[in-house]
Parts: C-alpha cells; sequence; structure tokens
C-alpha cells in the first residue's frame, strides 16, 4: 500500500492509503455524474385540474400513498421535466416544496408528456 504522510498547520502529522483517497475520490465523482438522470421530457398538468396527487419515491403511486397535491388549476397550469420514466404512466419530478416526488400523468388524466 501507497502510505503518505500530511502535516497541518497546527504541526499535527496523519498517515493515510493513498489508495483509500484515489478510491472515495472516484466514488464521488461517479455518484455525482449519476445524478440526477433528467430526460427531454416534460410533464404538463392541465390548467382544468385542482389537484394533482404526488407520491414519495419508496412507495407505490396509488391514493393511500399521496404525500401531497400541487394545484394546477392556480397556476394556469404546470409543467416538469421528467427525470426518470419509471413506465405505467409513471414519472419522477423535483417540486419545489416536495422534493423529488412520483406522479401519475396518463392520458386519461388530461395531462400529457412529451
Amino acid at each position: 500500500m501507497a502510505k503518505r504522510t500530511i502535516r497541518f498547520i497546527t504541526g499535527e502529522e496523519i498517515m493515510i492509503d493513498t489508495k483509500i483517497i484515489a478510491l472515495t475520490v472516484f466514488k464521488l465523482q461517479h455518484e455525482m455524474v449519476q445524478t440526477p438522470v433528467v430526460t427531454s421530457t416534460k410533464v404538463y398538468l392541465p390548467a382544468t385540474a385542482n389537484t394533482w396527487r404526488i407520491y414519495g419515491l419508496a412507495v407505490s403511486p396509488i391514493k393511500a400513498n399521496t404525500k401531497g397535491f400541487l394545484k394546477p388549476a392556480k397556476f394556469g397550469g404546470l409543467s416538469y421535466p421528467v427525470l426518470k420514466n419509471r413506465g405505467s404512466n409513471v414519472y419522477e419530478i423535483q417540486t419545489a416544496q416536495f422534493g423529488r416526488v412520483q406522479i401519475y400523468a396518463s392520458a386519461t388524466t388530461g395531462a400529457t408528456v412529451k
């Protein structure tokens, strides 16, 4: 193992393993590159919808698991970049109030995804 001594301004010295530091830096850079996943797709919620359910990322997007509500009508409709398409008309979006959440947006709900 390659070891290196680091001397602080205070005069203290520590011995470090340079392989561990290189691995840690690689891991941090890799994680930064992996998130967030952003697509060129947006989800559009119609101005006719008073409320729109949102769901946490670790639950099934069903009524019982509602995390909160968006209010498209209040803003003349809303649109969000799709961060991830989970399939079955379920998408991940980022909101200012709730953070990253799931949303159900099939054509039958009035939402459009393009």
